[in-house]
Parts: C-alpha cells; sequence; structure tokens
C-alpha cells in the first residue's frame, strides 16, 4: 500500500488554539449520510468514504477513521489538516517520515557517471561526463527514479525506473502520463494504462491537431484540445478547451494543477463574422476551481505566469483598458497597480510567496521578499528554495561567487542546491572538480542532488 507523501511545516500547537489557514466547519455525519457510508467501498483505494479529502488508502497509511470525516474531533476536517501540515489525530504539526526520505545524486567518481540512491549505486554505469552514454540529468518522482543519458552527440533520452519515456511524457507525485498516437487517435496513457482517447482533427492547411500542454498532479490530469467554432477549420475559429480528468470544462487554455486543485486562463475572444462584423464569445480571467479571479484578460501563461502550490494561487492580473498589472495571491493584491516591471519576479510555494519589489516608487532597486519578509537586494540574490520551516538562497560573495545560505547560515561556496524538510544538498567546487554535499558531508565527485519522499 503507498504511503502517504508528507513533507509539511513542524509547528507545534497548544490545546485550543485554532490552525492557520484552516476554517472550522461543524462536522455532522447525519444518519442518512452514515447510510452512504455504509455503500461506499471501504476496500477501494481511490474512493472518499468520508469526504474528508483523504481517499481510502490516505486514511489506512495515516490511520485515521475512514467514515469519519473528523478523526480527532477537533471541529477541523483530516484532509484539512494534514495539506496544512497539522494532525489529523491530535494536536501538533505531522513529523516527517525520515524513513521515507530519499536522496539520489550523479557520481562522477572514477571519471564514469552512475547514479547514487540513499547511499548506494544503483543501474548501469553511464561515460564519462558530458560524453554520449554519460547520465546528465536526475530526478526522483516520489521512490521512482528518472533519468537521462547522453546519446547522438548530445541527445538527452529520459528514462523511467529503466523504461525509455517518450518525447512529451509528464511525471509528478509517483505518476507519469504521456500521449500515443494510434489511428489518428490520441491516447492518454497514465501509468501504462489507456484511458482517455481524443478523435484528432484536422485542419484547412492539412495539419493533424492533437491534445497538448498535458499536466498532472496526483491522480489528476488536465491537458488542451483544438476546437473550430465553424467551417473551415481554420486558426481564424479555433479556440482551445481544458479537458480536465475527462470532462471537458470549456473554453480555456493553459491548465496548472497542485493536487486537487485547477487553475487556467480564459483570453477574451471575438469571433469575426462573414460580413465583416465581430462578436464577443468570451470575457477573459483566471478560472480557479470554477471560479473567476482577477480582472486579467489574459493572454497566455507567459504573460501571466499562473502558479499554484499546495491551496496557494498566485499570478500578474492585467488590465488591458489601464494597462497596468498587479501580483495577485491568493485574491490579495501584492503590488499597487502599475507597470509589470514593478513585480517582475514572483515564485510560489505551499508555504506562501517569495516576490521582487522596490521598497518604494523612486528606488529602482528591487528585494526579495518572502511573506513579507525582506531577504536582501535581488542583484545579490539567487534561486530561492522553502521546505516547512526552511529557507535556503544563494548570495554573492566578495568573490564573485555563490554563497549558500540555509536558514540564516552561511554554508560557505556552492551552487546547485536543494532541499527538502531539514536537509540541503549542494554542489561545491573542491581542487577543480564539482563534489556534492549532504547535510555537511563531502560525497565525493558528483552533481544533480535530488531529494523525494516515498508514498
Amino acid at each position: 500500500m503507498k504511503k502517504l507523501l508528507i513533507a509539511l511545516i513542524l509547528i507545534l500547537l497548544t490545546a485550543g488554539c485554532s490552525i492557520p489557514g484552516i476554517s472550522k466547519r461543524n462536522v455532522i455525519v447525519s444518519d442518512q449520510k452514515t447510510q452512504e457510508k455504509i455503500t461506499c467501498d471501504l476496500k477501494s483505494d481511490i474512493q472518499d468514504c468520508d469526504n474528508d479529502g483523504l481517499d481510502n488508502a490516505q486514511e489506512k497509511t495515516l490511520g485515521t477513521d475512514p467514515q469519519k470525516a473528523d478523526s480527532d474531533g477537533d471541529s477541523y476536517l483530516d484532509g484539512d489538516e494534514v495539506k496544512k501540515g497539522y494532525n489529523p489525530l491530535g494536536i501538533g504539526a505531522v513529523k516527517q517520515n525520515k524513513e521515507n526520505l530519499n536522496f539520489a545524486y550523479i557520481s562522477t567518481a572514477d571519471d564514469k557517471t552512475r547514479i547514487i540512491l540513499n547511499g548506494k549505486a544503483i543501474g548501469e554505469v553511464g561515460a564519462k561526463t558530458r560524453t554520449d552514454g554519460a547520465i546528465d540529468y536526475l530526478q526522483l518522482n516520489n521512490d521512482k527514479i528518472i533519468f537521462g543519458k547522453l546519446v547522438d552527440n548530445g541527445y538527452l533520452k529520459k528514462f523511467y525506473n529503466g523504461k525509455e519515456l517518450p518525447d512529451g511524457a509528464v511525471f509528478a507525485d509517483g505518476h507519469y502520463a504521456y500521449f500515443k498516437q494510434i489511428d489518428n487517435k490520441s491516447h492518454l496513457i497514465y501509468d501504462d494504462k489507456d484511458i482517455y482517447t481524443y478523435n484528432n482533427i484536422t485542419d484547412i492547411e492539412g495539419t493533424t491537431q492533437t491534445p497538448h500542454g498535458l499536466v498532472i498532479s496526483g491522480n489528476n490530469y488536465a491537458f488542451m484540445i483544438d476546437v473550430y467554432l465553424g467551417t473551415p477549420f481554420s486558426n481564424d475559429n479555433k479556440v482551445f478547451h481544458v479537458i480536465y480528468n475527462g470532462k471537458d470544462l470549456g473554453y480555456g487554455r493553459d491548465p496548472v494543477l497542485s493536487g486537487d486543485n485547477i487553475a487556467y486562463g480564459k483570453q477574451e475572444y471575438w469571433l469575426n463574422e462573414a460580413d465583416g462584423s465581430s462578436k464577443k464569445l468570451y470575457d477573459g480571467g483566471i478560472v480557479y476551481n470554477g471560479k473567476i479571479m482577477g480582472t486579467s484578460e489574459y493572454e497566455g501563461s507567459s504573460d501571466t505566469n499562473l502558479q499554484l502550490s499546495g491551496n496557494n494561487i498566485a499570478f500578474r492580473d492585467w488590465d488591458a483598458q489601464k494597462e497596468k498589472s498587479r501580483l495577485l495571491y491568493n485574491g490579495e493584491s501584492l503590488c499597487d497597480w502599475g507597470d509589470w516591471t514593478e513585480c517582475p519576479f514572483f515564485l510560489l510555494f505551499p508555504e506562501g510567496i517569495a516576490w521582487y519589489k522596490r521598497l518604494n516608487s523612486n528606488d529602482r532597486q528591487f528585494y526579495l521578499f518572502f511573506n513579507g519578509k525582506n531577504y536582501g537586494k535581488k542583484d545579490d540574490l539567487d534561486d530561492f528554495l522553502v521546505s516547512g520551516k526552511n529557507i535556503a538562497f544563494e548570495r554573492i560573495n566578495e568573490n564573485n561567487k555563490y554563497d549558500i545560505i540555509y536558514n540564516g547560515k552561511n554554508l560557505g561556496e556552492g551552487t546547485n542546491f536543494t532541499i527538502l524538510g531539514d536537509n540541503i544538498a549542494f554542489v561545491r567546487t573542491i581542487n577543480g572538480e564539482n563534489h556534492v554535499i549532504y547535510n555537511g558531508k563531502d560525497l565525493g565527485p558528483g552533481f544533480n542532488p535530488v531529494f523525494s519522499y516515498s508514498n
């Protein structure tokens, strides 16, 4: 049975205190509801018999009651507590299970490339770094390994648990998916299962239009299809629709997923009529879990930078008439209306949001803020990661190289860092060779450190 991924904030609560970010709910189970639970299949891993946001498999892993939405009786749904990092079986925060932590990197010892996972070499030995046959890319997808090998003069061929991945494959939360073309139909392959079929369309120019923009999160998937509002099938009457878990959500584009949350953009659309006139068919905006947010006349993901992380949403809201923008974070404006350069960058985490802003209108220098705290000048910093209560970033030193700053402590020169829970790893150049540093220990020559938790 898969275990629930838990990599959350370590915050101790006292009895009687409210939980930040979760609204109390009166959890009342009626006789009718009890009867509904009896009919729910408790042996099914994917069903949520008590509608608390946790499926039966997750309930078994946590030890919560699959027929009781609030297992500890504190007026918070079990699923809400888990999402925010709190204990669904009592007071306090969920603790990280160190036994589920995975750490891997690419070793370059002995002039070869090999994957080291949890201290052991696994899989085949690759060629010398940066040459054909070398292992040159590594990710962890829960307890599964994705790696890339250089072939044909530098082409990166990717493998997922030893199986070659087709082009366009995506992976997240221990799952992977891609579209496979069979007889002019697009078949969505999700964890080796054919779960959705789309009949491809050929436009007036003879180009076959297939689904695109595939994203997955947990057991959810979304992508775009082309829809033509008339004939002939041309770009003049083509719009995008968003498909989410097999359901057509209608007009929209560039879906983003985080757990059970979905957001996508809707660009204002005018249809050209045969007489030369036009009529407005769709308003623009950002759709988040079925509701419109902001006033954005959506132009595309690169313009709006729509992001989801945990239950947080952020995007650059744009008003075409005012030609002004602002940064919206969970509905709150973090930048007043102004040119997009007023908030040129932001990055979303389950724990909050990092963004650049000026201290005042006369100051041309940007500063990095995370949840309202100023971490310094933008030009002095690079990369920024948050995991639970831990924060790490790179800061330029007097030698014009980067130091790793972790929870306010300078760990010395390094780059390509990664953190998860209370763990940090990065790459440091020692005697002209890259070494992997893991929680302060030199693991020897290597690069590309990565963390994950197993399910």
